[in-house]
């Protein structure tokens, strides 16, 4: 039985894109990512509700991923934080991905809101490197208590992504907050299927030919490898 629970995401660029999606395409799915930086700012809240009420038989993670953080929504810190507390307050997602260091004071302005830290998801992505610190940034993500703690980056070397493979095993060994963690590009996608050695909780795959993420493998083939991989304990 796979533990790793299988994330897909939806990034539709327009209404109807999103009307166009087809959930039987995502069975095979646990959970949902909507990355509605896919979308124009001023259309996420016209869209949601068609994201929302299709898929209401999946847990849904709203993401707003940012150019800072190697997404496509060039925002400030202002229009970020409402956006995420808008969402909260409208939709009620499941959880609500929120990019900790690029938005510190996101977290805060969330949970002042009413929308408790047991459905945040704290996020870090670093599109260029593995690094020297990220065993401090984790630490310090822990340290919030929220839902899970993802964290992806990009290691350039093989000796770096069985460092960070080990980075991962220590935290998910040192810390009770759930860990998502995966490397970035070809050279890190065995991190994406690897997850009961890293303790990685999700992994990420993709349904078409359209990814999230360099380094993905399609949803079919990561259930595939992962249910070779895992055993129930």
């Amino acid at each position: 039985m796979v533990q790793t629970k299988l994330v897909v995401s939806l990034m539709p660029d327009s209404l109807s894109a999103a009307a166009e999606l087809d959930v039987t395409a995502y069975e095979g799915a646990d959970i949902l990512e909507w990355r509605a930086d896919f979308l124009p700012m001023d259309a996420i809240f016209k869209v949601a509700p068609t994201i929302f009420e299709k898929f209401s038989a999946f847990p849904i993670v709203f993401t707003l991923r940012t150019t800072r953080e190697g997404g496509l929504a060039d925002v400030p810190d202002v229009i970020y934080s409402y956006i995420l507390k808008r969402m909260a307050d409208e939709f009620a997602p499941a959880f609500i991905d929120v990019e900790t260091f690029s938005y510190p004071d996101a977290l805060e302005q969330l949970t002042d809101a009413g929308f408790g830290k047991e459905k945040i998801i704290l996020s870090y992505h670093n599109m260029h490197e593995l690094p020297r610190n990220i065993m401090d940034k984790m630490e310090k993500m822990a340290a919030e208590k929220p839902a899970f703690v993802k964290v992806a980056v990009y290691p350039q070397t093989k000796a770096e992504v069985l460092a960070w493979m080990q980075f991962c095993r220590v935290y998910a060994d040192t810390f009770d907050v759930p860990l998502i963690a995966m490397g970035m590009g070809k050279l890190s996608a065995a991190t994406r299927i690897l997850s009961a050695l890293t303790g990685s909780s999700w992994t990420f795959a993709s349904v078409g030919e359209k990814t999230s993420a360099d380094g993905q493998f399609p949803l079919a083939i990561t259930r595939a490898l992962l249910e070779l991989m895992e055993t129930e304990e």
